[in-house]
């Protein structure tokens, strides 16, 4: 693992301690609670969706700004960097030396084997002592210009997280009271995760907006010009620098300009510190854990499900059932820190959570739902990496759709524990056969169940998806790098988190077993 690797593990590591210190400690608090009792503590006591907490725009907007004045001396400088000339004696062959000296004709007359040939008209070297010229750009003043660097590029990227995040939770808060394509409890449990911190964010919207423009605009600035020799050569060699006066500080106008900003962001403690390079796993995991066992309570109990309300349950050793007109799912946790979930009705499907903060889905991970029999194994992490992964699960309290992951794979379950198909799994309605293309839809919320059979396997599946729905394809041209996130979210959320496979572009089932998209004229 490279040191910039690490050092950006660290920084996600510390960050996710700091997100979860309100969810540490509340199973120790609350080990038994009843679903009225948890239900309570979910809107008043803890926080299951969390948005950086006194978050000043006016404050962002100042030093933002500040940031884009400097960029212009900043350019100049990666352009052309003051450098120190640092010689060095070297010899090599003749044909390649362009300097030479007194010192080379002492050298060559005290080394006679870099002699070639010696004839009536001189002496012909082989070799010849040279002085070589080489451009340092290892200065003190180049060396805090490329920690100010890190700094803006830190205090942007972190900056940029909130706002993408605040931003993505307001539109999902748009409320169209005559859709039928979400779950009926759906805004319900919106409501319940935006309390406390979302009743004023609409006025703030618009600012969001431009401030968010803004630091992309200083990233692709920035980036870009990382390669250069004034930041590429120092980026081993960095060290904790103490600001201080210099004469290039105080007569050189670009590098003057980055010693008061930087002054400045010291002085308004915007420079973090460092990560710390040993943090307890243990307790940063099992605080992660006991957050994905909360949401997984939460995402259940507003997916149509209920618990008889006098029934006490036991967070720290999770064993409850959960019902569902004739569905149910049980909950229980094992390994300590996953939870086996086990939907019921003429057959049982089963699949484990595993709560990691690993960045890697290793074999050790898939064998932990062998002795359970689990169908899938899943990857609970917390880090924003591949939406397209079904090994692999977002599940983030900074995300406002971790609830609704948790929802679909429930979905899964209930469509493949059901033999008759009878019952929508979505809202308890009707469903229609239709022996034409082999589906079950409801006539009350759309939902259409299809069984399919891979062509390259020859093996079944189910599909899951909206009737009616216009499918619209999201083009992936339109989103840049840096915007790359938001197309990932739109084709993640193309069916409302209503299918049960994960989707391409278009809008299409992607085949479970293949993982190959098999459209109606490949048939």
């Amino acid at each position: 693992m490279g040191k910039k690797q690490e050092e950006k593990q660290l920084e996600e590591y510390t960050h996710l301690e700091s997100v979860l210190r309100s969810i540490s400690g509340f199973i120790a608090k609350h080990p038994r609670v009843n679903y009225i009792e948890f239900d309570y503590y979910t809107t008043h006591d803890i926080t299951l969706f969390f948005v950086e907490p006194n978050f000043d725009f006016n404050v962002l907007k100042e030093n933002i700004d500040k940031i884009i004045d400097i960029l212009a001396p900043c350019k100049r400088i990666f352009s052309k960097p003051i450098i120190a000339l640092k010689d060095s004696p070297d010899v090599l062959p003749v044909e390649v030396v362009s300097r030479i000296n007194q010192k080379t004709l002492s050298y060559l007359g005290n080394h006679f084997n870099d002699v070639d040939n010696i004839t009536n008209r001189g002496v012909k070297p082989r070799k010849l002592l040279t002085t070589i010229y080489e451009d340092d750009y290892g200065i003190y003043e180049n060396m805090v210009f490329c920690n100010f660097i890190d700094v803006v590029l830190s205090y942007c990227r972190r900056n940029l997280r909130i706002l993408r995040n605040l931003l993505y939770a307001s539109e999902k808060l748009e409320i169209n009271l005559l859709e039928r394509v979400n779950h009926i409890d759906y805004f319900l449990a919106l409501g319940k995760l935006h309390t406390g911190y979302i009743r004023d964010f609409d006025k703030y919207y618009d600012i969001s907006k431009e401030l968010f423009r803004k630091i992309m605009y200083i990233l692709n600035t920035i980036r870009p010009r990382l390669i250069k020799p004034v930041y590429k050569l120092n980026e081993r060699h960095k060290k904790e620098l103490e600001l201080k006066k210099t004469n290039i500080f105080l007569m050189q106008k670009d590098y003057h300009q980055v010693y008061l900003t930087y002054k400045y962001f010291i002085s308004h403690k915007m420079v973090e510190e460092k990560p710390k390079i040993e943090f307890n796993r243990g307790n940063l995991l099992k605080s992660y854990a006991d957050y994905v066992e909360l949401l997984t309570i939460f995402a259940l109990g507003h997916f149509g499900f209920v618990i008889n309300t006098k029934r006490k349950m036991s967070l720290r050793r999770l064993d409850v059932t959960f019902k569902f007109k004739k569905r149910s799912i049980i909950l229980r946790k094992v390994e300590k820190t996953c939870i086996l979930v086990t939907v019921k009705k003429e057959r049982i499907y089963k699949f484990l959570l595993v709560p990691s903060i690993s960045f890697v889905y290793s074999d050790a991970i898939k064998e932990l739902g062998r002795p359970y029999r689990a169908k899938e194994v899943i990857l609970c992490n917390p880090f924003e990496e591949d939406y397209s992964s079904r090994k692999s699960l977002y599940i983030s309290i900074e995300n406002i759709d971790s609830f609704r992951r948790l929802q679909q794979l429930f979905l899964k379950g209930m469509v493949y524990s059901d033999r008759i198909h009878k019952d929508c799994p979505f809202c308890s309605g009707y469903l229609f056969y239709n022996l034409k293309d082999n589906s079950y839809e409801c006539h009350n919320c759309w939902t259409l169940i299809k069984e399919e059979t891979c062509p390259d396997t020859n093996n079944t599946f189910y599909t899951v998806s909206i009737a009616n729905l216009k499918k619209q394809k999201i083009d992936p041209a339109l989103f840049n790098s840096d915007s790359r996130w938001l197309y990932n979210k739109k084709v993640e959320s193309a069916m409302y988190f209503r299918n049960i496979t994960k989707l391409d572009n278009y809008g299409d089932s992607v085949c479970p077993i293949c993982e190959k998209i098999h459209r109606e004229n490949d048939f």
